[in-house]
């Protein structure tokens, strides 16, 4: 993935006049995919993820356009260099910012793991809950073991996963 401002994950605050004005350019148009592109998607894919077949695909392919256009708004360009891996995959990444996130469903509908407490966030928390998110609840004993089970079944049943072990986003060192 590569920023036109640099090669980052998330876009630096702008500080000179330009970038103010291209980041005050981007506001319209995130503000009509949230609202126009959004709806479509979400009904979509809270149909079809947890589908088999045509209807999943459908619905995985609604999840990269929308995830690939949400990045394209902030600059983002994507690259891929190399022969993707057959899917299931297992994901461990550092978590830099939000848009690892988008990224990563851009190329593949990946189930994540997520503390708990995003379940209850609004839009963002139906969002992962109808995008295969596994919930986990820090700090209870069996939680990891249910985790493990989900991710396990997951992958056995042929969907990718995604991890952001440290939990929080940061500079990925």
């Amino acid at each position: 993935m590569t920023n036109p401002q640099e090669n980052s994950a998330a876009p630096r605050a702008p500080s000179d006049l330009w970038g103010v004005l291209r980041m005050a350019g981007r506001l319209p148009l995130l503000a009509l995919h949230a609202v126009v592109s959004l709806p479509v998607p979400l009904a979509v894919v809270s149909q079809g993820y947890n589908k088999e077949g045509a209807r999943r695909r459908w619905a995985e392919g609604w999840m990269a356009w929308w995830s690939g256009t949400m990045l394209r708004i902030f600059g983002f360009r994507i690259e891929v260099r190399g022969e993707p891996a057959a899917e299931p995959v297992f994901i461990l990444a550092n978590h830099m910012s939000w848009a690892d996130i988008e990224l990563i469903h851009s190329q593949l509908a990946a189930g994540f793991v997520a503390k708990a407490e995003i379940a209850r966030w609004p839009l963002i928390g139906f969002m992962a809950k109808v995008g295969g998110t596994v919930f986990h609840q820090r700090g209870h004993s069996g939680s990891q073991a249910q985790v493990t089970g989900a991710l396990a079944d997951r992958l056995r049943s042929g969907r990718s996963v995604a991890i952001f072990p440290e939990g929080r986003t940061g500079p990925g060192r």
